[in-house]
C-alpha cells in the first residue's frame, strides 16, 4: 500500500468548496451574465411555450386541409385578438379597482373613528392627500416621462416581435 497516494475524496471537496467560493466572489460578475442571458433567452422561451400550446389547434386545422401557413396565420391572428380583447377588458376594471380600493380605505378609517370614537382625521385627511397625490403623480409621471416610456415600449415592442417571429418559426417546425 502507498503511503504517499493523494485523498481524492478530500481533493474533491477542496476544489468543489473553491470554486463555490470563487463563484462567490465572483457573483456581481455571474449576475451581470445570467441577467443578459436570460434578456436574451427569455423571449425564445415564451415563444416556444406559446408554440408548443397552441400547436393542437394548428394540427387540427393542418387535419382539415388547411395548409399550415395559413392554419399559423389564424391561429396567430385569433390568439392575438384575444390577447388584445383580454387587456381591454381588464385595464378598466384595473383602474376601477385602484380607486376603489383607495375609498375603502379611506371609508373603514372613517367607520372605525365613528364606531369606536377614536380620532383619525389626521390620518384621513393624510391618506386623502396621499392617495391625490399619488394619483397626481402617476398622471404627472406618465406625461413627463414620455420619453422613456418611449424608450420601453420600443424594447417590449421588439421583443413581441422577436416572441413573434420565434412563435411561427416553432410552430412551422414543431412537427420535426
Amino acid at each position: 500500500m502507498v503511503k504517499n497516494r493523494p485523498n481524492y475524496k478530500l481533493l474533491n471537496v477542496g476544489l468543489f468548496i473553491l470554486i463555490i467560493y470563487l463563484i462567490y466572489q465572483t457573483r456581481s460578475f455571474w449576475l451581470g451574465v445570467v441577467s443578459i442571458l436570460s434578456e436574451i433567452l427569455l423571449p425564445f422561451l415564451i415563444a416556444f411555450i406559446i408554440a408548443y400550446a397552441l400547436y393542437p389547434l394548428v394540427s387540427f386545422l393542418t387535419n382539415h386541409k388547411i395548409p399550415k401557413g395559413l392554419a399559423i396565420f389564424m391561429v396567430l391572428a385569433f390568439f392575438t385578438l384575444m390577447f388584445g380583447f383580454l387587456i381591454y377588458l381588464i385595464a378598466p376594471v384595473f383602474m376601477e379597482q385602484i380607486g376603489s380600493i383607495f375609498n375603502g380605505i379611506i371609508s373603514f378609517f372613517k367607520e372605525m373613528s365613528l364606531k369606536y370614537n377614536v380620532e383619525f382625521s389626521t390620518v384621513q385627511d393624510q391618506l386623502s392627500t396621499t392617495f391625490n397625490d399619488t394619483l397626481e403623480k402617476l398622471g404627472t409621471y406618465i406625461s413627463n416621462g414620455a420619453i422613456n416610456i418611449i424608450g420601453v415600449s420600443i424594447s417590449i415592442v421588439s421583443k413581441v416581435f422577436i416572441i413573434i417571429a420565434a412563435m411561427i418559426y416553432f410552430l412551422a417546425d414543431m412537427d420535426k
